[in-house]
């Protein structure tokens, strides 16, 4: 199909119309849908794709598949955000940063080392050491920072919830719970739209 060669090619605004074309002609065709979802996801316009591809899943099976150009799409964004972190990494931002997800702390833990990472994602860590400097800990004594938590909430409202929907997206995800999934990333992206980490 010709719109999908465009998509393929990098023109997104041309298969995007191609797409539109098609999807006047055929409201039901989940595949039109979907390549019009995949060249916003592309172009990083989360708020405009994540809706095409929820009503493609309301309307009926999608193959896991089929949906590697979300995934794409999703993987430059999380490296352009990480490109960005590390490039203000200079003026301690990183301090608040997880050094397991990128994302700014939810519910920080400190190891003993000194270190600090968000609660989830050091329950997921299989290897009980610091990412940072190997030093390995123990996760039975793990308790949140409330003190840096309080730091957080105050300063980083927006981000910090952001990253809370990312998780619990990330969660659901896990579960197979595709369509919840998406609604929590959706919901973060509105969150995190015009910041580029903090």
């Amino acid at each position: 199909m010709e719109a999908e060669e465009e998509l393929k090619k990098g023109n997104f605004a041309k298969a995007r119309q191609m797409f539109d074309s098609l999807l006047r002609k055929d409201k039901n065709k989940i595949q039109y849908l979907l390549g019009k979802a995949d060249c916003f996801a592309l172009e990083g316009r989360w708020t405009d794709s994540l809706p095409l591809y929820c009503e493609a899943f309301k309307n009926g099976k999608v193959k896991p598949e089929r949906l590697f150009q979300l995934v794409n799409g999703l993987t430059q964004t999380i490296n352009i955000e990480r490109d960005c972190c590390r490039s203000r990494d200079d003026d301690g931002a990183s301090v608040l940063q997880c050094g397991i997800c990128s994302g700014i702390l939810c519910d920080p833990v400190t190891v003993p080392c000194g270190h600090s990472f968000c609660k989830l994602c050091l329950e997921k860590q299989e290897a009980k050491k610091c990412v940072h400097c190997s030093e390995p800990f123990a996760f039975v004594s793990l308790k949140v920072n409330v003190m840096l938590q309080d730091i957080l909430r105050k300063s980083f409202e927006k981000e910090l919830e952001a990253t809370r929907l990312r998780l619990e997206g990330n969660n659901l995800h896990r579960k197979k719970q595709s369509l919840q999934a998406i609604e929590k990333y959706r919901e973060a992206e509105k969150f995190s739209k015009y910041s580029c980490c903090f």
